[in-house]
């Protein structure tokens, strides 16, 4: 059972994967250096909020791997189709493909022909699931909250380059953009569970990749500015800051507090829908501050004690999020998630495990080093 589960989790991790490689194509084909777009495509995955979806937890992942796969296309009808495949996977994500319908530079019918042919999907979509949605709608608090935004949790502060570039490549489509965005926002914020167990809200993070023309126009406005050298080193520096969030996501933090490691008893669907469930306000539950404090920690003192306002833990019960961690961790802590079997086949390759985990951590900095490099910022 663990097993399967954790190959389901490499799957939904190989979208974002493939995204990233979409993003890259994307970029060269706006004629971006290929150094420029690896450093700023690693930036937007690796450097943000984004970092969540590589581990392999979230469906949303299949949603920016389409809306990219949108973007590198020029066939209207397979248009249609990605459409139509994520408004099926949520249908509210039907207010973000609009304004990509609305912004085509195409005839008028064939705008009127994909938003039909989407509102209706929509629609059936709702009809079908008409008693659920009935009863959804009744519990819904209709309290406009926008704490996903304005803390350390919200996506500002959790996707920061990915903020920055639409603040520097503003244009008039991004006003059409946020016009969707806010409506978005509007009905996300009004459901319990808006933060969907990912920093910065995962259904709101899932909609930045839209902006990825706006993207561009800000890399090729700060290398006209001559300031695309000092910003990609603020994309390094954010990067490396963040690459220990990828391991010790802060939205775990009640089935840390919980040890549901040892315990084997999760508590996620009380969670999930307890607006007080994180300690939002707390500037250390930022997930790039949060997950360098457990690093910290992890090395120097595994028996401590963290608080965080009304929650704490021990560091010992933390569990990392990716899949080659998580095995290494289950292993040398001797917990019983696997058979006899399994766990003797596991012993055996323990070491190649940790290796292979660290040789991919050094390759990864590397490309940064060797990227950075060529660009010049050394020189």
């Amino acid at each position: 059972m663990y097993f399967s589960k954790y190959f389901c989790g490499w799957i939904i991790s190989f979208y974002s994967i493939f995204s990233i490689y979409l993003c890259f194509i994307y970029f060269k084909k706006k004629s971006i250096e290929s150094n420029v777009s690896l450093v700023i495509c690693f930036g937007i995955f690796f450097g943000s909020s984004l970092s969540s979806y590589l581990t392999g937890s979230y469906i949303e992942s299949l949603v920016i791997f389409l809306i990219l796969l949108r973007f590198n296309i020029n066939n209207q009808y397979y248009k249609l189709i990605i459409d139509c495949l994520i408004t099926l996977i949520k249908s509210y994500y039907f207010l973000i493909i609009l304004p990509l319908i609305i912004l085509e530079k195409n005839y008028l019918k064939n705008k009127i022909y994909y938003f039909l042919s989407l509102l209706f999907l929509f629609g059936f979509f709702k009809i079908f699931t008409f008693v659920g949605s009935v009863n959804f709608v009744q519990t819904l608090p209709f309290n406009f909250n926008l704490r996903f935004i304005i803390t350390g949790f919200g996506v500002i502060f959790t996707s920061t380059i990915p903020f920055l570039l639409i603040l520097v490549g503003f244009q008039r489509s991004t006003l059409v953009k946020l016009f969707f965005i806010l409506l978005f926002i509007i009905f996300i914020s009004t459901i319990p569970f808006w933060h969907g167990q990912a920093p910065g809200g995962r259904y709101l993070i899932s909609t930045l990749i839209i902006f990825l023309p706006e993207f561009v126009r800000a890399i090729l406005i700060l290398k006209k500015n001559k300031f695309l050298s000092k910003f990609l080193t603020v994309v390094i520096l954010l990067t490396i800051f963040h690459l220990p969030a990828l391991e010790f996501r802060n939205t775990n933090i009640v089935n840390f507090e919980n040890s549901v490691v040892s315990k084997k008893i999760v508590t996620e669907p009380a969670s999930d829908r307890d607006l007080n469930s994180f300690p939002y306000h707390d500037l250390l539950f930022q997930n790039a501050i949060f997950a360098n404090l457990i690093l910290y920690h992890k090395i120097f003192n595994n028996k401590k004690t963290i608080f965080f306002e009304n929650r704490s833990f021990q560091i010992r019960d933390v569990y990392p999020m990716t899949g080659l961690q998580r095995l290494i961790f289950i292993k040398k802590n001797k917990y019983e998630y696997f058979t006899k079997i399994e766990l003797n086949y596991l012993s055996k390759y323990i070491l190649l495990l940790e290796l292979f985990y660290y040789f991919l951590l050094i390759t990864f900095l590397s490309f940064f080093v060797r990227a950075f490099f060529k660009i010049g910022l050394f020189k």
